[in-house]
This record gives structure tokens, C-alpha cells and sequence, in this order.
């Protein structure tokens, strides 16, 4: 058996398998192959020229503590069903975090089908979003809307770019995105029954996208420049809908979105995105902070990560606290709070600095649109 990273020539087999892993349609299989797949970071394992597992790794740019940060974002993990339990899917992974490390990336991501599994390589629950379901009850619909809502094209993104960095201008984890990113948005909506919609009152000052799951129709991403904007779209979706008939929202987990109907609607916390520092030293020489701090990070599934570092990434000595790699990536990333992870006995070390250290990694607002996963 042998690993290849550049899986491009066995490209057919790894969508053969893409079906039998993920239930696809063909009809989405033979569109992302066609347009999203890119065989350059397809890896794969190999015996004699058969596909067993593999795996894909989207590059992404990235905007993490006011730094733009390289990243990969997992996707496709599957092994053929004959050949599972026998730790394939480790390896690709192995192989996921090597290439991520020499590529110069700092975090890898993914959406997992099971948080425990992916656990153990170091990967922790990073990022959540917020969703709320509404009815026709819920907004008041004898409201006028001075603007107009109209089904957008690829033309648009420019100016839909615009707004998203605008809108999350505050927000830790988001994506930079490409046109190619924003192709997917289109095309990915449009295939299940939705699309982008933007609202203009003069110009564009608010979008959102929409697709069906289920029956119900789910609103992935809404974001606007003024609350008069959110209304707007918020009114045009309750009036397309028959008056027993829901909607979802999703939104950023810290976002107070849930307050603006006429009563406050309760909002269920989705976990999403799992992420792993794939590259300790460069996360802090990135961050590059002046503290007189340094950590000991322990990274038991990637020891070419492990070691002592002071806080712009050289290497240190001696430390003033400890952590594993999964408790660095949620100090690192601003998930979790510093104290909480100290109180969780998660980092151990000299207490009387752990002001210092959180002046360094505070708390931030995670968000992240998965745009792979619109399932969840």
C-alpha cells in the first residue's frame, strides 16, 4: 500500500467513492468533480492502483486574531466500507497534517462525522452557529419594506464580498473569500431548490442564501448593512411562505439575533466546525506577541509540533504553562476562555501569569460558514 498526495489520475474512483461513503446525488457528484475537486490536494491510499481511502484538502485563506492566516479545510474523508476499522482513515489523515505543516498552514479543519473520532488527532470543536426557526407569527408582517428583494447572480460578488467583510468585521475564523468560493455558494444553493438573494434600497445593502431541506426552507447566511435591511429580507421570506409554514436562520453563535422578532425566540447552539494547529511555532510567530510567556505544547498524533515556545514562536527553555495541542488550538483560535481552560485544568502552570496569558489569546467571536455541509 502507498500513500500519494496529488490524487488527480484516480480521480474517478475517489468519486465512485464519494458515492458509496456519502449517499450523494449524482447530479452534485458529477458537478463537484467537474468544477470544485481539485486533484492537487486529493490524497489518496493506494494498493495496486486501487483506491482503499482518501480524502480532499480545500486551501483556504483565513482571518484568525487580526492576522490572515493559510488553512485547509478537510473534506471527503472515506474509505471503502470493506477496508474500514483497520486505520485507514488515520493515515490520509497523518498525511493531511503533513502536507498542511510543509505547506506553511497553521490550522486544518473539518466537519466530522463523529467529534470523538477526530479528537484523539489533536482536533477540537471550534466553531458554532446559532439557528432559530421562525413563523409567520414571529415577524411583524404589517411592516413596509422600502426596498426590494431580487434573486442575485455571480456577478454580484464583489459587492456581496463587500458586505460579508463588513458584516463579520468583528468575527475571528472567517473565510477570505474567492470567486471560486462564492461560485460554490451559487451553484451548491441553487441545486437544492435556493439561491443568494440580495435587498436594495438604492444599491445592494444585504444578502442572504436559501436552500430546501426536508421541506423546510433554511436560510444559510444573512447579512446586512443596516437593521432595516434584515427586517426587509426577513419580511419578503415570511410573506413567500403559507401561514403554517417555518423557516430557519442560521447566524453567528454571539450574535443577539434572536431578539428582534416580537417575542425573543429560543435558539438552539450547533457545534460545526472541528479545527487542530497543525503548525504551533507559526501560529505564534503570527500572533508575535511582546509577553514574557512561554508554553509547552504537547502534540502526541503530529511530535513534530510538540515543544517549547516563547510567545513570537522561537523556541524557550523553560515554560510558564502546559497544554496538550487540543486545548492550544481552542487557546489559540479563542474558543474557549483562558480561565475556564485553567479552572478546567486543561493548561497547567504558574497561575500568578495567567492575566499575561490572556492578554494574549483572549476570548474571540468564532464564526465560520460551512460551506460543505449544508446539512447540519
Amino acid at each position: 500500500m502507498n500513500l500519494i498526495l496529488g490524487a488527480g489520475e484516480y480521480k474517478d474512483q475517489i468519486k465512485s467513492l464519494w458515492k458509496i461513503a456519502f449517499s450523494e446525488s449524482d447530479t452534485f457528484l458529477n458537478w463537484y468533480f467537474d468544477n470544485q475537486w481539485d486533484g492537487n490536494n486529493a490524497i489518496a491510499l493506494l494498493d495496486s492502483n486501487r483506491v482503499l481511502a482518501a480524502l480532499e484538502m480545500k486551501k483556504y485563506d483565513q482571518f484568525m486574531r487580526g492576522n490572515i492566516i493559510k488553512s485547509s479545510y478537510v473534506v471527503g474523508v472515506s474509505v471503502l466500507p470493506q477496508y474500514r476499522h483497520r486505520g485507514f482513515a488515520t493515515k490520509i489523515m497523518v498525511q493531511s497534517i503533513v502536507s498542511s505543516y510543509n505547506n506553511g498552514e497553521v490550522l486544518s479543519m473539518l466537519i466530522p462525522f463523529s467529534y470523538k473520532f477526530y479528537r484523539r488527532m489533536g482536533y477540537e470543536l471550534c466553531f458554532t452557529h446559532g439557528r432559530m426557526r421562525f413563523g409567520r407569527d414571529d415577524i411583524d408582517l404589517s411592516q413596509n419594506m422600502p426596498g426590494r428583494v431580487r434573486r442575485l447572480s455571480i456577478d454580484y460578488y464583489e459587492k456581496l464580498n463587500d458586505i460579508y467583510l463588513r458584516f463579520f468585521k468583528t468575527a475571528n475564523g472567517i473565510i477570505k473569500r474567492n470567486p471560486k468560493d462564492w461560485g460554490y455558494i451559487f451553484d451548491s444553493t441553487l441545486m437544492n431548490g435556493g439561491g443568494v438573494f440580495g435587498y436594495f434600497e438604492n444599491d445592494l445593502c444585504g444578502y442572504f442564501t436559501s436552500y430546501w431541506h426536508k421541506g423546510e426552507l433554511r436560510i444559510g447566511e444573512i447579512c446586512f448593512l443596516t437593521p432595516r435591511a434584515r427586517t426587509g429580507m426577513l419580511l419578503f421570506i415570511s410573506k413567500l411562505l403559507d401561514k403554517d409554514r417555518t423557516f430557519t436562520v442560521d447566524y453567528p453563535s454571539f450574535s443577539n439575533a434572536a431578539y428582534f422578532t416580537n417575542e425573543p425566540k429560543e435558539a438552539a447552539i450547533k457545534p460545526t466546525v472541528m479545527a487542530r494547529v497543525v503548525n504551533t511555532r507559526l501560529a505564534l510567530k503570527q500572533i508575535n506577541s511582546r509577553a514574557n510567556l512561554a508554553i509547552k505544547v504537547d502534540d502526541n498524533f503530529f511530535p513534530q509540533n510538540s515543544g517549547v515556545f516563547d510567545m513570537n514562536g522561537s523556541s524557550a527553555k523553560n515554560y510558564d504553562f502546559k497544554m496538550n495541542i487540543n486545548t492550544f488550538t481552542k487557546l489559540y483560535t479563542g474558543f474557549t476562555d483562558t480561565y475556564e481552560l485553567y479552572f478546567n485544568g486543561e493548561i497547567k502552570g504558574n497561575r500568578e501569569k495567567l492575566d499575561i496569558l490572556n492578554s494574549v489569546f483572549p476570548k474571540c467571536n468564532n464564526y465560520i460558514y460551512h460551506i460543505m455541509s449544508n446539512e447540519l
